[in-house]
């Protein structure tokens, strides 16, 4: 055995196996090395612990025959008052729990000498009758699986309805009694050692942390009152099974704070470039969940042969910071127009679905692909602006072929050639920037269009009233048009958010399809964005400040960036049949005159006979379902082209 160390400081072990050898002189075999065995161990501390002799340097203390010091079996004390022995050195070679016991007795009349007191009685050298102490045996945990989730059959999943129903409260207080027999933390450090991301720091202490803020918003303060904030510093939300008495709270707020809010400046980067692809392919080893089943480095290799790719490289996490930034820094050094991540995300979309995983929308939003994020983080790529291509290959591949590398990697490579030969024939996308100032319509004379007024006023917004509600709205967020009365007392206003706000529900009757509005009209949004709704019979405070708040949220930041994967018509193949104006839910396909380019030649008259279908990015949500219904395919959903779809069977194929 040898210790090893570097700058002064442990670092292991190195030891020798040993094996037994011939027998000696007293007939026993004794240990001799294994030439070759050598091996190390890494550690930090070692506490030598081999029971060979006691230490003796402490003059006046006595020692018994075998070299041991002579101590009190009861207290521990030895010759000399105030010095007390125990373990190995008074008993000899014994076990750890003997050494443990003598420390736990030693303690006692230490503490014992120090006050004064006695430090035999009550005590005992006699061990004690182990047959007559109850033992507590604790239950042991039954195995049981994991409750499943509750979902929709899939005859109903034919419109927006949540497809996982959530536990009943049998499932789920069975659940939580489900026994983890995870102990107590002893520090072992094996969790901080096992953990590939590196997010377990045994080392951290608690933080206290003081925040600049302007409000407190708590659903519950009685604690935090407790605490000594005074009342008229909170905003307290009652308890509900809705969402309206939380929104009025955030408009309490956004009303003092209004002199606060900043209107974001127009995003760069919202155009992606025309110029020839220029693609860069990233494969995420995801720790060992998919580098330990996918050949990362013969994926890359073969991606590097692919049509259009000029980098590509391996990230130990996709989903964490430090690889999104590896991903910005190259997209800038190679200026990369598209990038294939190949990791655990399925789509590009701007949207989260309920198989989407914490980690899957921790890529998106590190990246930029989530419209929360995007104008914030595509700052970062400079001038370019990268379209993306998710490929997740954990699951179809690694996870899937588990069993055979061989397979998942050749899987791997089909998805990304076939990922590649899409990201080589994606168009420009344009991203629409609407502009919005603060201009908001209440109209209406319920209650609850007093409060939101004023609430709307009290942040800074220029808000027109009308008691009586409109006769159409239409438009989007930032352009509408709202109209009363037929050709006879017609009277137009411009608005960009209009608050309907009737004192019955009947009111609403004439604008239900035309913007969207629930049967039950308890909803707050109608599905036409920019329309809301103060439903009469709520409590009318809450209501109106509950609308004030989202109306805030929409133009308060003085843009709207519109959907990337909106869908497009083909105006040479619509042949105006209205297919997609009836079906779609948010109001987004309106049928107008054909002004395309094939058609500039002709008269306006000419174009005024001639329709075609126009979606309007700012309420189309990129959901297909017009371009699925689209008799004439007409139309393209924004994701997938068809000739992209031919070029990734293509992939996939060879």
């Amino acid at each position: 055995m040898r210790a090893l160390g570097q700058d002064g400081v442990l670092t292991g072990l190195e030891c020798i196996r040993m094996e037994l050898g011939e027998p000696d002189e007293s007939g026993r075999q004794r240990p001799v090395p294994i030439a070759g065995s050598e091996f190390t161990l890494e550690c930090d501390t070692v506490l030598v612990a081999i029971g060979q002799t006691v230490d003796t340097p402490f003059e006046g203390l006595s020692l018994a025959r075998r070299g041991t010091y002579v101590a009190d079996p009861v207290t521990l004390q030895t010759n000399v008052p105030g010095v007390f022995a125990g373990g190995d050195a008074v008993s000899g070679p014994a076990s750890v729990i003997e050494a443990i016991a003598a420390g736990q007795r030693a303690a006692e009349s230490i503490l014992r000498y120090l006050r004064g007191e006695d430090l035999e009685p009550g005590r005992t050298a006699e061990e004690p009758d182990l047959s007559a102490i109850e033992y507590y045996t604790p239950e042991q945990p039954v195995q049981r699986p994991r409750a499943q989730m509750p979902r929709l059959s899939l005859a109903d999943r034919s419109g927006f309805a949540e497809v996982d129903l959530g536990f009943t409260q049998e499932q789920a207080v069975a659940e939580a009694e489900r026994c983890l027999s995870c102990g107590v933390c002893s520090e072992c450090l094996a969790c901080a050692s096992a953990c590939q991301p590196g997010a377990i720091d045994h080392s951290a202490v608690e933080e206290r942390l003081s925040l600049d803020i302007g409000a407190v918003i708590v659903a519950d303060g009685s604690e935090l009152l407790a605490g000594g904030v005074g009342l008229e510093e909170v905003y307290t939300v009652e308890a509900g099974d809705d969402l309206s008495g939380a929104s009025s709270a955030a408009a309490l707020a956004m009303a003092d704070l209004a002199s606060y809010r900043q209107r974001a400046s127009l995003p760069v980067g919202v155009l992606s470039p025309t110029a020839v692809p220029r693609l860069g392919v990233f494969v995420c080893r995801c720790g060992d969940k998919i580098g330990g089943v996918v050949d990362v480095d013969a994926l890359l290799d073969s991606a590097k042969e692919l049509s259009g790719v000029v980098y590509a490289c391996d990230l130990s996490f996709a989903c964490q910071q430090e690889g999104a930034a590896l991903i910005r820094q190259a997209v800038t050094e190679h200026r990369l127009n598209r990038v294939v991540l190949a990791a655990c995300s399925c789509c590009s979309l701007d949207q989260v679905c309920y198989s989407c995983t914490t980690q899957r929308i921790r890529c998106k939003t590190n990246l930029g692909v989530l419209a929360a994020d995007s104008a914030r983080l595509r700052e970062t790529y400079a001038d370019m602006s990268p379209q993306f291509e998710f490929v997740n290959i954990r699951e179809h591949c690694a996870w899937l072929h588990s069993d055979d590398p061989a397979v998942a990697t050749a899987e791997a490579r089909r998805l990304v050639a076939a990922a590649v030969a899409k990201a080589n024939l994606l168009p420009p996308v344009a991203r629409p920037v609407i502009q919005m100032d603060s201009r908001v319509l209440v109209a209406g004379n319920g209650a609850a269009a007093g409060v939101c007024a004023d609430a709307l006023v009290a942040q800074g917004f220029a808000v027109t009233r009308s008691g009586e509600v409109p006769s159409t709205v239409v438009g989007s967020p930032g352009r509408f048009t709202v109209t009363w009365g037929g050709n006879g007392s017609r009277r137009q206003v411009e608005a960009d958010a209009v608050v309907l706000a009737p004192s019955e529900v009947g009111q609403l009757s004439g604008l239900r399809d035309a913007v969207g509005i629930a049967e039950s009209a308890t909803a707050l949004m109608a599905k036409l964005a920019g329309v809301f709704v103060c439903p009469p019979g709520g409590p009318a405070e809450v209501m109106g400040a509950a609308v004030a708040a989202r109306v805030a949220a929409l133009l308060g930041r003085g843009l709207m960036v519109a959907e990337g994967n909106v869908a497009r018509v083909d105006p040479r193949r619509c042949r105006a049949c209205g297919t997609c104006v009836s079906i779609c839910q948010f109001h987004a396909p309106r049928l107008v005159a054909d002004n395309s380019e094939a058609r500039r030649s002709e008269t306006f008259a000419q174009r005024e006979e001639r329709l075609v279908s126009r979606i309007d990015p700012a309420l189309c949500r990129g959901c297909g379902t017009c371009a699925a219904h689209c008799p004439s395919s007409a139309i393209t959903a924004g994701y997938s082209t068809d000739e992209q779809i031919e070029a990734m069977l293509a992939a996939l194929l060879t």
